[in-house]
C-alpha cells in the first residue's frame, strides 16, 4: 500500500501527491486540498467573499513581508518583547511593562547580574551562540511575581542552575567558583 495518494488541486486542477493520512484527515475535517501555497492563498482569498478588501491592514505595518516594505517592524523595544511577553505566560503573575524590561537591560548594560558576561537578547540570537551568552529574565525571589524590583537579566545557563537555588545561594556558589579558579585557598 502506497503512503501517497494522487489528488487534483481544488484551485488550479493540477495533479499532486499527498500523504494518505493527511488526505484522510482533510476529508474528515471537510477541507479542500491544494497543491501549493499559492493555490492555498487563492483559496483563502476566494473564501473571503464580501469581506475581500474590506479590512484595513495598515495597522500591521511591514509584517506582511514583501507586500509592505519587507521584514518585521523593528523598534527600540524589539529585543525585549520576548521577555515581556514570556512573563505573561507564567502562572506566577507579571507586573512589569515592556518599558521596565528595557530599562532593566540598560541598567545592567546588557551584562549578566552574576557573572558580568555580556549577554545576547533572544531577538538577536544566531546559530552557534552559546547558552551562557543568551540573556534570560530572572526573578530574584522566585516566590514573587515579575516586578520591577524583582527581576534581573542573567545568563540562560545560570538561570538553569538557579532554578532550585535562592539568589543568595547562587551568589555564594559563584563566589566559590571564582575563589577556586583564582587559586585562593
Amino acid at each position: 500500500m502506497s503512503r501517497y495518494t494522487e489528488l487534483n488541486c481544488s484551485v488550479c486542477g493540477s495533479l499532486f501527491k499527498r500523504y494518505v493520512k493527511e488526505h484522510n484527515r482533510n476529508v474528515k475535517l471537510g477541507r479542500k486540498e491544494v497543491c501549493t501555497p499559492k493555490c492555498c492563498g487563492k483559496l483563502v482569498e476566494d473564501n473571503l467573499g464580501k469581506f475581500k478588501g474590506a479590512g484595513d491592514v495598515s495597522c500591521f505595518g511591514s509584517y506582511f513581508g514583501h507586500r509592505n516594505g519587507g521584514g518585521k517592524k523593528i523598534d527600540e523595544f524589539s529585543p525585549f518583547r520576548y521577555y515581556a511577553q514570556k512573563t505573561k505566560w507564567r502562572k506566577v503573575g507579571s507586573k512589569i511593562t515592556l518599558q521596565e524590561v528595557k530599562e532593566q537591560w540598560e541598567k545592567q548594560k546588557g551584562c549578566c547580574a552574576y557573572s558580568k558576561i555580556p549577554l545576547i537578547p533572544y531577538y538577536n540570537r544566531k546559530k552557534g551562540d552559546k547558552d551562557y551568552q543568551m540573556a534570560s529574565l530572572d526573578r530574584i525571589d522566585s516566590s514573587k511575581a515579575y516586578e520591577v524590583d524583582n527581576v534581573q537579566f542573567i545568563s540562560k545557563s545560570l538561570n538553569y542552575m538557579k532554578h532550585v537555588m535562592s539568589d543568595a545561594d547562587t551568589k555564594e556558589f559563584i563566589a566559590l567558583i571564582r575563589k577556586d579558579n583564582l587559586g585562593v585557598a
